[in-house]
């Protein structure tokens, strides 16, 4: 009985972490970076509605917000009239973008360029 039982939680525990591994690899848009450098109002509403739709479906896990001046990250992420009411500012910093795209390969950026 010890054997079958063991034998049992073994076959349960494994199946549990393959399935936790196989979810982490499906979810691509777990991860969204948005870059605020300065566009113009009616670019950056375009990206805001991206946002918002990504919100409504995806429902991320982490944003990172990042300009010339650095980063933020929110976990949970924001609502999107927040992100409709960001000012944007500064030069693209494209040295943090590739860096975050390194370290997050599989988020989604949104950019007005």
């Amino acid at each position: 009985m010890n054997r079958t039982l063991l034998k049992i939680l073994g076959w349960g525990w494994t199946l549990y972490l393959i399935a936790g591994i196989a979810i982490a690899q499906i979810s691509p848009g777990s991860v969204l970076l948005i870059d605020k450098s300065y566009c113009s109002p009616e670019q950056w509403q375009i990206v805001a509605q991206a946002y918002a739709q990504k919100y409504q479906i995806f429902r991320p896990h982490t944003v990172i917000l990042f300009d010339d001046l650095g980063q933020q990250k929110f976990s949970p992420p924001p609502n999107p009239s927040v992100i409709y009411e960001l000012s944007t500012y500064g030069r693209p910093n494209l040295k943090l973008r590739s860096q975050l795209q390194r370290t997050y390969p599989k988020a989604q950026l949104l950019s007005c360029r």
